[in-house]
């Protein structure tokens, strides 16, 4: 996951201080965001269901303080 968010690979002992506790499915959901994956292939790649998938999403988006993709995207990256 770090590799796709261009970011450095973190210890799961060790999080980063201000970072907030995503839960793993919500970070594969970043990840998948990150490649510009649309909600139907990310719920197909994680065989999930659309509506599943776009919960997930606004509860990641509401944890990151974010309003769209793309800020979550960056958010993610820094």
């Amino acid at each position: 996951r770090s590799a796709l968010l261009d970011e450095p690979a973190r210890s799961a002992s060790a999080p980063a201080a201000d970072a907030p506790s995503l839960t793993p499915r919500q970070r594969d959901i970043l990840a998948l965001l990150a490649t510009g994956a649309t909600n139907a292939e990310i719920a197909r790649e994680l065989q999930l269901g659309p509506e599943t998938v776009k919960k997930q999403v606004s509860a990641l988006y509401r944890k990151l303080g974010v309003r769209n993709r793309t800020e979550a995207v960056a958010q993610a990256r820094s």
